[in-house]
């Protein structure tokens, strides 16, 4: 038995929009390679970890990506959609934000900075594009995680 794709999904992109920038951010070029390195998961953390520090901040982060993916938060989806790249005041740890939704902070170690003063850039929001996917259940009942891709040429360290 094979298993189907996922549902391709079509976001409306208001991640420029919604930050209210006074400026048109730079959009690095699009590879339609979606490599993994510069993306991350996203995923419901496990009850038994309740009283963990950081479990308030994995379920708040959830909860916030779950309205990007609704309502096919049940089914296994694949969304397109243009990220921003939002630094902080001292452009060392950078955000991505999707369609009004602070998905995650990037540190230094992902290369945005030196990528950004490489191409003579002012340390401030870039966008690029995006993809989407995970959610619904795997073969033995267990959820699947979101990931989400950034199509940016992979840094070198």
């Amino acid at each position: 038995m094979s298993t189907p794709g996922p549902r391709k999904l079509h976001l409306l992109n208001t991640t420029v929009e919604r930050l209210a920038l006074d400026y048109v951010p730079y959009h690095w070029p699009e590879l339609g390679k979606f490599a993994f390195q510069g993306g991350f998961s996203v995923r419901p953390p496990w009850e038994g970890f309740r009283e963990k520090k950081w479990y308030a901040t994995e379920l708040r982060r959830y909860e916030n990506f779950k309205p990007l993916v609704e309502p096919y938060t049940d089914e296994w989806v694949e969304a397109d959609c243009i990220a921003a790249l939002v630094p902080d005041a001292a452009g060392q740890v950078f955000t991505v934000h999707i369609n009004g939704v602070a998905l995650e902070e990037l540190s230094e170690s992902f290369g945005f900075r030196k990528r950004m003063l490489l191409q003579n850039l002012p340390i401030r929001v870039t966008t690029c594009a995006a993809r989407l996917t995970g959610g619904g259940s795997m073969r033995h009942g267990e959820p699947r995680s979101y990931s989400v891709s950034l199509d940016i040429k992979p840094f070198s360290r």
